[in-house]
């Protein structure tokens, strides 16, 4: 569980630190002479619809790969099985092959739909094991353009197989809490 926690009053925006993931090894490691936010050694991984991946950071801009591709739109009307369709994940990142954090992001405080809630959650609980920690992570933003990701509040996360409301938090500062918890 999540403590009980006001975001911080350090701006969260400061670096690049919304759209990245560390993979890998211990590279990921906070540097305390970069500014609040900013890692080295940083692989960008990061799925949205339209978006193949972005694989790179600059400081205080993300860099996406193929963002003309953003706008092409993805037809899945000849793989439907009955009710079944494929589903999105807007990111997953990878620590250290030890934990995974799978996001799912809505407009304003739309639910997940149930297909895709069961799909995210069975994925989520697939991927948990003894030596592998899985969380999934359902956030809202207000956006009508471009999706700040590190800015979006959670709403709720899944953790060893239990949803869990989550106080208001930046989905960058549940992930920092997720990474010291399980990674130490």
């Amino acid at each position: 569980m999540l403590p009980h926690h006001q975001p911080s009053s350090r701006p969260v925006s400061e670096g690049p630190h919304n759209l990245v993931s560390a993979m890998g090894d211990d590279s990921d490691a906070r540097d305390e002479s970069l500014p609040y936010g900013v890692c080295r050694d940083w692989i960008a991984f990061v799925s949205c619809p339209g978006i193949r991946v972005i694989t790179a950071i600059t400081l205080g801009e993300a860099m996406f790969r193929n963002r003309e591709y953003g706008s092409q739109l993805k037809d899945f009307s000849n793989l439907r099985w009955g009710a079944i369709s494929p589903t999105d994940i807007d990111g997953i990142l990878e620590f250290q092959n030890r934990l995974f954090i799978i996001i799912e992001t809505k407009y304003q405080d739309s639910p997940l739909p149930t297909g895709q809630n069961l799909s995210l959650e069975r994925l989520c609980d697939a991927i948990q094991i003894e030596t592998k920690t899985s969380v999934l992570i359902h956030t809202t933003h207000e956006s009508n353009g471009d999706i700040d990701m590190g800015l979006t509040i959670v709403r709720q996360y899944r953790e060893n197989g239990v949803w869990h409301e989550s106080p208001e938090m930046t989905l960058r500062e549940v992930i920092d809490i997720m990474r010291r918890k399980y990674l130490g």
